[in-house]
């Protein structure tokens, strides 16, 4: 079976020949130059040639060396974990944390640590962008070498990104039923259609015991993994007060950050949140998260890499980001637990810090889907949201005939991997997994919210979605993904 592994070996085998060949070649240079500028040489002036052998040994040697270091660049370990998990891929604005238990903050380190992450650990890969990060001991976070943070302390945060490796799934059991069942996982080999556990073979369709490729991988192209918002969106100078703070936006600069303990970014709407999605990290391919990449981080989160249970809701009253509360459904209060907190972990992803955040209460939260019932909502210009942004960074779904809720459910819920229709027994009601709420999309309320509210209780969770019309409201917001190919 050919996997990442034996390909990486045989790539460093491959290199190490060169470099041996090279090495000789370089030796058989040197023996050259002895015979033409030794003391008997054709120059015949051993001053002259001693100093002309010296200077060519040199570079030679710094050459070889070169290579040297480079192939073992490429032929040395890169900590990958017992799951398989596709390595996260990083830019440069990217730098790597891991959280320090005794120092109780997050601590920069690099891509080849074997404690940054491990998935079969349900501890997934986190990272801070430059963004008003601050580091023990540095002055110029903007061109800092990780090299040279590694190991020192994070005094404030940059925007938080969580890695979600590609993977394929199967829902074992409780298909299209409102009754928790088992979903089965594997990662996937890079962009290939081999997982790791050596399957090929695909279904790619809704059903039970069907394995399907998750499809929030696609986007312009196949990618390894999506970095998705650790916390709901939130503005890069948002307070921590009340809700109704700068008229419930939660902040005054335009700018999105991704952070703890700040008010998510409300009263703003679908179509302007999807502009500021995309226009936040370009380089980044950012997006305002789908529906299928809610999915993605769903399934991964009910599976033996995630928490495999339910995640305690975020009650907080005040849409303060990153909170918990005493128990998993607790009603809304402003008295709530911080993200890393011993309670604060069980609103996580993966029941400890590395997960997450804000996917089970919060702020109810808008996905780029919407149902294409021919809504006057759905007529937005180019250079926005709607009918005219690429399908792969949007989910589209069609109206059932009859049009009517149930049927739209029906006909087009019922695609692989958005953990709507795979995950709930109906369109109506607290009928999806976990108790959570399931409302499809009909004629008048064309857009997608998921996760809940914090006044949603144990209605409230990542199985959770709803439909609702385009509205600003002080309790709606959103969260960005980014794509690095």
């Amino acid at each position: 079976m050919i996997t990442q592994k034996n390909i990486k070996n045989e790539k460093g085998i491959t290199l190490i020949i060169l470099v041996v060949t090279i090495a000789i070649m370089m030796l058989l240079a040197g023996s050259t130059i002895n015979l033409i500028a030794g003391k008997d040489g054709v120059l015949n002036q051993a001053a002259q040639t001693e100093k002309i052998r010296n200077e060519q040994m040199a570079a030679e040697g710094n050459q070889t060396n070169a290579l040297i270091n480079d192939a073992g660049e490429e032929i040395k370990n890169v900590w990958k974990d017992s799951s398989g998990a596709n390595p996260p891929k990083l830019s440069d604005e990217m730098v790597p944390v891991k959280w320090d238990e005794t120092k109780k903050a997050w601590v920069v380190t690099n891509a080849k640590d074997s404690e940054w992450f491990d998935y079969s650990k349900k501890k997934w890969a986190n990272v801070m962008l430059r963004d008003g990060l601050e580091v023990d001991g540095v002055t110029d976070i903007a061109s800092a070498k990780l090299e040279n943070m590694n190991g020192k302390s994070v005094k404030k945060v940059g925007s938080m990104f969580v890695w979600i490796p590609r993977y394929c799934y199967q829902i074992e059991s409780g298909y299209h039923s409102n009754t928790v069942g088992k979903i089965n996982i594997e990662f996937m080999i890079g962009t290939t259609n081999a997982s790791t556990k050596g399957r090929t073979t695909w279904k790619n369709s809704s059903g039970q015991g069907n394995w399907n490729i998750h499809p929030a991988f696609e986007h312009n192209g196949i990618v390894e993994g999506i970095w998705v918002a650790k916390f709901e969106a939130s503005q890069s100078d948002a307070g921590n007060g009340t809700v109704s703070d700068h008229n419930g936006t939660g902040g005054t600069t335009g700018k999105i950050k991704i952070q703890p303990g700040v008010n998510s970014w409300r009263n703003i709407d679908i179509i302007e949140m999807y502009k500021k999605c995309l226009e936040y990290k370009t380089d980044l391919n950012s997006h305002m998260m789908t529906n299928y990449e809610w999915g993605a981080i769903a399934y991964l989160t009910q599976s033996i890499y995630g928490k495999n249970e339910n995640v305690w809701i975020n009650p907080n009253s005040n849409c303060i980001t990153g909170q918990a509360g005493s128990g998993p459904d607790e009603t809304p209060t402003a008295l709530t637990n911080s993200y890393e907190t011993e309670n604060g972990v069980q609103a996580s992803t993966t029941g400890n810090i590395y997960g997450v955040y804000d996917m089970s209460g919060g702020s109810w939260e808008y996905v780029a889907a919407y149902l294409n019932n021919g809504s006057a909502n759905l007529d937005i210009p180019d250079d926005t949201a709607g009918s005219n942004i690429a399908d792969y960074y949007k989910n589209i779904y069609n109206i059932g005939d009859p049009q009517g809720q149930e049927n739209n459910y029906n006909v087009s819920a019922n695609s692989y991997g958005n953990a709507m229709y795979e995950t709930s027994g109906s369109s109506t009601g607290k009928n999806s997994w976990n108790g959570d709420y399931s409302t499809f999309l009909d004629a008048s309320k064309e857009f997608l919210l998921r996760g809940g509210g914090n006044s949603d209780k144990d209605g409230a969770g990542i199985f959770y979605f709803y439909s609702i019309e385009v509205k600003e409201r002080n309790d709606f917001s959103f969260r960005p993904v980014l794509s690095i190919f």
